[in-house]
């Protein structure tokens, strides 16, 4: 078994990880059974694209609504967890928040205004976020928010295709 493009030998981490991922003798297959439906039933319990769909207008939503909205778009495998954590960032909840950027007028780690309500157009501040990370070449961050962006897109989709 070939590991590495680099080095052919399986070192003794890649060893012991592969042993123990095996199944021993004495694993029941009735258990992995059983753990596998309870990890498929932790899936169905969330609620589905069409639901959130119906339940939240991405282009109208607050951050406690967009990350809702990001949980589910996770838990039903549209975005990965990585992405996830990106999507709910947040550093203006931090405590430091403001003491880093007290000499900065109107801080705002967001690219769009919000409304009165805290309301904001999601799908055109990760617009903003992956026209910023283009300008200044990032490229994984652009490649990040544009898998965010597919995803937000799917759900106003959604909501069309049901209108």
């Amino acid at each position: 078994m070939q590991v590495s493009a680099v080095n052919s030998q399986v070192n003794y981490y890649q060893n012991t990880k592969i042993n123990n991922t095996k199944v021993n003798k004495n694993t029941n297959i009735k258990n992995i059974i059983n753990e596998s439906k309870s990890e498929n039933k932790k899936v169905t319990d969330s609620p589905t694209i069409e639901e959130i769909s119906k339940k939240y207008d991405i282009t109208n939503a607050t951050f406690d609504e967009f990350r809702k909205i990001s949980k589910a778009l996770c838990d039903n495998g549209k975005i990965s967890k990585s992405t996830y954590f990106i999507m709910i960032f947040n550093p203006e909840e931090s405590p430091h928040w403001k003491e880093f950027t007290k000499d900065i007028p109107n801080a705002s780690y967001f690219r769009t205004k919000a409304d009165s309500h805290g309301r904001r157009n999601w799908i055109e501040e990760f617009e903003a976020k992956l026209e910023g990370a283009r300008r200044v070449g990032n490229l994984l961050g652009a490649k990040n928010h544009q898998k965010i962006l597919n995803a937000l897109k799917e759900l106003t989709y959604n909501q069309e295709s049901k209108d």
